[in-house]
């Protein structure tokens, strides 16, 4: 039987989405798992679509962290899932966002609890560390 690359493909668009992986950062994620220079699924083989969609599904296993997303205030959610995203991206989680916020702003407060504002300096202290981790 053969396997059904162009269903693969769907899938990992419909995992990112519901993991709410942003484009840029499922793009980063098909090049470094999917090991495919442009980021793009229709590049994808069928070896690069089984790495990509098995990390996405081991991703969303059970005690799912950031779960709470869904639950949360509809203009929250987009901040949120940036976050997500971004901590995603680097393999790190929840609680290492929780510890950024504590020792970049003294926020202690968990995810759920903090304010827009907030939300919005954990998220531009998470992207300047993914990109000195980049860059390094």
């Amino acid at each position: 039987m053969a396997y059904d690359l162009a269903g693969a493909r769907k899938a990992i668009l419909i995992e990112c989405r519901k993991q709410g992986i942003d484009d840029d950062t499922r793009h980063m994620l098909i090049r470094e798992i999917g090991k495919i220079a442009s980021g793009s699924t229709r590049d994808m083989g069928a070896d690069a679509a089984r790495r990509v969609l098995n990390h996405l599904r081991r991703m969303s296993g059970e005690g799912n962290d950031w779960a709470f997303i869904d639950n949360a205030a509809a203009d929250f959610r987009p901040l949120l899932r940036k976050i997500c995203a971004t901590c995603r991206s680097m393999g790190v989680g929840k609680a290492y966002a929780e510890g950024v916020a504590k020792n970049q702003h003294g926020v202690e407060r968990r995810l759920e609890m903090m304010s827009s504002s907030e939300l919005h300096a954990l998220a531009g202290a998470l992207a300047r560390t993914q990109r000195y981790k980049e860059q390094a």
